[in-house]
């Protein structure tokens, strides 16, 4: 018996751990007009992610977001009046817009919204369905 509970629960503890970093829905919202240089004339970004189910799945995508080297600081806000998550982090020095782009689609970020205008991570990077 113990040799099937074993396996069960191994695989229990892994598909349910998974679900924390398998968001596929995460968008990122930012106010403002997306013009061109948006990106590269900011450090400090106040905005807000949808998609997560509850507050810890937010904690470990916050951990996630902070291992990148040229995060200076981040804050996690908790939920907006929207229902979304408010995170503000701060980088070392401007950046690309293909560069956040490239960084929270590796992060499973699917979508970026400035304004109105919201964009696939992967159509920004050029990659195909």
């Amino acid at each position: 018996m113990k040799k099937i509970v074993a396996p069960f629960l191994f695989a229990l503890v892994m598909f349910s751990s998974a679900k924390v970093f398998s968001q596929t829905n995460l968008t990122w919202i930012l106010s403002g007009k997306p013009e061109q240089g948006y990106f590269k004339q900011k450090t400090t970004f106040d905005g807000s992610f949808s998609g997560f189910n509850n507050q810890n799945e937010v904690v470990a995508f916050c951990e996630k977001l902070k291992t990148n080297q040229l995060v200076a600081s981040l804050q996690n806000l908790g939920k907006d009046v929207s229902g979304n998550y408010r995170i503000i982090f701060t980088m070392k020095e401007p950046n690309s817009g293909k560069y956040y782009a490239e960084w929270l689609h590796k992060l499973n970020v699917a979508f970026i919204q400035v304004g109105s205008e919201k964009k696939s991570t992967a159509e920004i990077l050029g990659h195909k369905h």
